[in-house]
């Protein structure tokens, strides 16, 4: 929880007084839905895998898998690094900073 919490207050630092438009808002609502059709597509992939392994698994539990994404935790602590890497410009490590932390924020809160 330490590096949620160090994290967030860095993003909101960042989308309060740097360079994070409005269009970025738009690009993390992309990325987000982006990101559970790639779950998706994943899972679909790997289901007739699966099936030959022995597992059972049905629908029910394949919309879980792709409903119940990593929490991003190690995505955050990587952000962080790039944040305080020098040779990135400012801009691109603000919207880095930005976009981690909004999927993370966004995963939270839709999967509770």
């Amino acid at each position: 929880t330490l590096i949620f919490f160090i994290a967030g207050l860095i993003a909101v630092g960042q989308t309060v007084h740097r360079s994070i438009e409005n269009t970025d808002w738009a690009h993390l609502i992309v990325l987000i839905i982006a990101l559970y059709f790639i779950r998706f597509l994943s899972v679909l992939i790997s289901y007739p895998f699966l099936l030959k392994t022995g597992f059972s698994i049905d629908w029910k539990q394949c919309a879980l898998i792709v409903h119940s994404g990593l929490r991003g935790s190690m995505a955050l602590v990587l952000v962080l690094i790039v944040d305080e890497t020098e040779e990135i410009d400012r801009t691109s490590r603000d919207k880095a900073v930005f976009y981690v932390s909004g999927i993370v924020i966004s995963t939270i809160i839709l999967q509770g």
